[in-house]
């Protein structure tokens, strides 16, 4: 299997994982649409919907999203992408084990993206040059 698509996937999985387990957001804006705090938290959902239906779609601009949302999550609302961990860890340090592993994650879209970019080019390359080698034999 190609790495690209593995790590699209798990990408992929662990985004839906964040929305699946948002119901507490949900409630949170349910209760408070017209603050702050539902702003913010319509915000990520909206990002977060986004972004899955870019990534699924395989269309870049789930990547844009999850460039936005990840930083956007981390920083007003301490979400973690990958769940359980910073929850393993003493409350001191839960912020720096947040970060990283939100560092990780905003990597891994990073390199998918730009994976999928190259493999991109050169497919349009070997397309291109089929196509001309075609011309020439005609």
């Amino acid at each position: 299997m190609d790495h690209a698509l593995l790590a699209r996937r798990s990408l992929v999985g662990l985004l839906l994982l964040d929305l699946l387990t948002s119901s507490e957001l949900v409630f949170a804006l349910l209760r408070n649409p017209l603050t702050i705090l539902g702003l913010v938290v319509f915000l990520h959902l909206t990002l977060l919907t986004g972004s899955l239906i870019g990534l699924l779609l395989r269309l870049p601009w789930g990547f844009y999203l999850v460039y936005i949302l990840v930083p956007f999550s981390t920083v007003l609302l301490s979400i973690s992408f990958v769940p359980l961990v910073p929850g393993l860890l003493p409350v001191e340090i839960q912020w720096v084990a947040l970060t990283l592993l939100n560092a990780a994650v905003l990597s891994l879209a990073a390199f998918v993206h730009l994976r999928g970019r190259r493999l991109y080019v050169i497919e349009a390359r070997r397309s291109a040059s089929r196509s001309a080698g075609e011309r020439q034999a005609v």
